[in-house]
């Protein structure tokens, strides 16, 4: 999986967990916290993002991050 492949999963588990398209701050950080703590909401397949996420190197899990962070 691709870097924004996996950019784009985070996103719909953000959309997931704020339950619309208008993605919250505590979803955001819920996303993170599901995966790098193993918490899954129930019926959203995250165990494949978490496996993906850290298969990438070090350097694109930085970028993927603050990425995601500055969306705060």
């Amino acid at each position: 999986m691709k870097k924004d492949e996996i950019k784009n999963e985070m996103l719909q588990l953000a959309e997931y967990i704020s339950g619309s398209k208008e993605i919250t701050d505590l979803a955001i950080i819920g996303t993170i916290d599901c995966i790098f703590n193993k918490r899954f909401p129930v019926g959203v397949t995250t165990k494949k993002l978490q496996k993906e996420f850290f298969k990438l190197d070090r350097k694109e899990q930085k970028e993927l991050l603050i990425e995601f962070l500055q969306m705060l």
